[in-house]
């Protein structure tokens, strides 16, 4: 964990000092995951609601911005970044485990704190990103997702 995640936590998450619950594989209440947007249950007035609402531009020459790989290491500050800076920022994140899941809900967590709301899923998936592309006039992408490892990607194919 990055000294930034970890100065970033809330007093509940540091005291407990346990990792946030898995992806979405397994049903789990907690707040973090009701929140999250997950592709087998995007769509509806009040999601869509929501996406338009935390992608919105706030900053007079701000840009909108869909940032995907946002809960990576990079993708984090980038998205902070733009949501500091008044731009309407959405990321998208498919939360894989070649890299700690559990790390990723943390970052997740910190960015949907400052009002960066990510969406779980994958960027494969063409009907989810029509999805967000007719919800959010997005100006920008800032394509940061990326499969680490060549035979890791090449064990699904």
């Amino acid at each position: 964990m990055s000294i930034m995640d970890r100065d970033d936590l809330s007093d509940s998450e540091t005291q407990n000092n346990e990792p946030l619950p898995p992806s979405s594989s397994s049903p789990v209440t907690s707040d973090l995951n009701r929140r999250s947007l997950r592709t087998n249950s995007y769509g509806g007035p009040a999601w869509e609601k929501r996406v338009r609402t935390l992608a919105k531009i706030r900053s007079r020459n701000g840009i909108s911005v869909l940032v995907t790989g946002a809960t990576g290491f990079v993708g984090t500050h980038v998205s902070a970044a733009f949501k500091r800076r008044g731009d309407g920022v959405l990321g998208l994140d498919n939360f894989n485990e070649y890299y700690d899941p559990s790390l990723k809900r943390v970052r997740q967590a910190l960015l949907e704190r400052t009002g960066v709301y990510i969406v779980e899923g994958d960027i494969n998936n063409v009907a989810l990103l029509n999805k967000l592309f007719d919800i959010v006039p997005f100006t920008h992408v800032m394509h940061l997702a990326a499969q680490a490892g060549v035979r890791y990607a090449m064990d699904g194919v």
